[in-house]
């Protein structure tokens, strides 16, 4: 059994088992606008894109982790235009509308990894996804992906 160790050995106090890491594909045809409606966006499984004269559109795909995973990496990828723009891991309660917090974010095209403390997955209280902030017309985005290690 191997054990890996996200970043530096140094100052990192948490080793995993590199058998239990197991990566999610987000497709882009999972992604859903909610700004503005559906009818101002294209979606397909190659990608997604604010048409002319949409701005400030955002979108999230959920998440199907097992209980107790923890996340410890994952990207977006986008084209030039949407490099600029943020997505992030939301965390949203279950038991409440909205208040969705974002737990772990950068922007489209940069991965997120060597987090020192990877939220733990709790799927009695929470539900979970990928969402984008707000993309400017002609942004595209092409999927992505999570790594996370099984409980």
């Amino acid at each position: 059994m191997a054990l890996n160790l996200p970043g530096n050995l140094f100052g990192k106090s948490k080793l995993f088992d590199s058998s239990k890491v197991e990566i999610m594909a987000v497709n882009p045809a999972a992604f859903q606008s909610f700004r503005p409606d559906i009818a101002d966006v294209i979606i397909t499984g190659e990608g997604f894109f604010a048409e002319t004269g949409s701005f400030n559109t955002q979108f999230a795909a959920p998440l199907n982790f097992p209980n107790g995973a923890e996340i410890i990496s994952m990207i977006l990828y986008g084209n030039a235009g949407a490099q600029s723009e943020l997505y992030g891991l939301q965390r949203i309660p279950l038991a409440t509308q909205g208040g969705g917090v974002v737990i772990l974010q950068a922007n489209i095209g940069t991965k997120i990894s060597a987090i020192s403390n990877p939220p733990v997955v709790d799927n009695e209280t929470f539900s979970y996804a990928m969402a984008t902030a707000q993309l400017a017309t002609n942004d595209e985005v092409f999927g992505g992906s999570i790594e996370y290690i099984k409980p």
